[in-house]
């Protein structure tokens, strides 16, 4: 009788991580990191301030998931510039005593994309995150690397969604050269870490 029990249970078991699976897959869940590289996007030009640690992660993505970087702006289909990596802190929240104890931290992205020749394919925008840190003076050291940590998330989710609206683009549809961009700005708060 056991045998019977612990084969309908395992039987049972994978027939509800099989469904737990189908509703995580049929509602669009898709792990944190990963993007959709179904979507080929085509040579890209990056412009912005070299080396910069946004630059740097933009790169390696794009290259990751098969994208050409193009040195020369005539080769490529996108001109992605990056206006403007912002990093801010401010308090939060302070203790009786007026010390600090939590931070918030705010991290801005300010983006463009233009086509090679100067038609604005998305106008300014904005990715903007916040996340909140705990602070106390005596672990100084592991509260930095902790502020570095979500700094860099922040980061990583930017050059996410900076691709995700590069493969929502449609290089058919390039219109003439505007004379002014508008601004738009998205703001996401992710939970706390």
């Amino acid at each position: 009788m056991t045998g019977k029990f612990k084969t309908l249970q395992l039987f049972l078991t994978v027939v509800v991580i099989c469904q737990m699976t189908l509703i995580l897959d049929g509602c669009g869940f898709r792990l944190r990191g990963s993007l959709e590289s179904s979507v080929a996007l085509p040579a890209i030009y990056l412009g912005g301030k070299p080396g910069s640690a946004i630059m740097v992660d933009l790169k390696q993505t794009l290259q990751g998931i098969g994208t050409e970087i193009v040195a020369d702006k005539t080769q490529a289909t996108y001109v992605l510039e990056i206006i403007n990596e912002q990093i801010d802190r401010r308090i939060l929240s302070v203790s009786s005593t007026g010390a600090v104890q939590e931070y918030e931290l705010l991290y801005r992205v300010t983006f463009r994309v233009k086509s090679p020749q100067g038609a604005i394919l998305l106008d300014t925008d904005n990715i903007s995150f916040t996340r909140s840190l705990s602070y106390t003076d005596s672990d100084l050291l592991a509260k930095s690397a902790e502020q570095e940590a979500l700094v860099d998330s922040m980061r990583q989710d930017a050059v996410q969604g900076i691709i995700r609206r590069l493969q929502a683009l449609n290089p058919q549809t390039i219109q003439a050269p505007a004379t002014e961009p508008q601004t738009t700005e998205s703001q996401t708060t992710a939970p706390d870490m």
